[in-house]
């Protein structure tokens, strides 16, 4: 199965990229998300050069 993932490339950097999900497994489901948020203290991690998280 085909899905978009939001891939990290280092401090600032994302690509949005299709990659192959395996199969479902008898546990699991799909769930599709439809928009998404960041928090501010996420953002401010993304961004910092250089420093220890």
């Amino acid at each position: 199965m085909q899905v978009r993932a939001a891939i990290a490339e280092g401090v600032g950097a994302f690509s949005l990229e299709s990659i192959d999900m395996g199969d479902l497994q008898g546990d699991e489901v799909l769930v599709g998300i439809r928009a998404s948020g960041i928090c501010y203290t996420d953002h401010a991690a993304l961004w910092r050069l250089g420093d220890e998280l």
